[in-house]
């Protein structure tokens, strides 16, 4: 979700597991071996900062046409490497 409105997205596997840390089967047995264990691990989860590049697509059934929303990879933010990419930009307009 960002300050605008929310999107809800498809994730996959490798995306998945960098957002989460486990892939979906360590996360299968961590719900079946203790919900509250589970519910806390996805909390933990929430609120991190990444890069997300998604794919949109329109598609149509029934006559209705719907955007699907695909994560297609995930990367922690390099704040250093974008502000000099930033500071590259504004240079070149001086």
């Amino acid at each position: 979700m960002d300050h605008t409105e929310q999107v809800r997205v498809n994730i996959f596997n490798d995306a998945g597991n960098t957002l989460l840390g486990k892939n979906a089967s360590e996360m299968f047995h961590l719900k079946n071996s203790s919900e509250d264990e589970y519910k806390d691990y996805v909390r933990k989860s929430t609120y991190k900062t990444f890069l997300f590049r998604i794919r949109a697509k329109s598609e149509s059934y029934n006559g209705e046409t719907r955007v699907r929303y695909n994560v297609m990879s995930i990367s922690p933010i390099d704040y250093v490497k974008d502000a000099e990419y930033l500071l590259s930009k504004i240079n070149s307009l001086l």
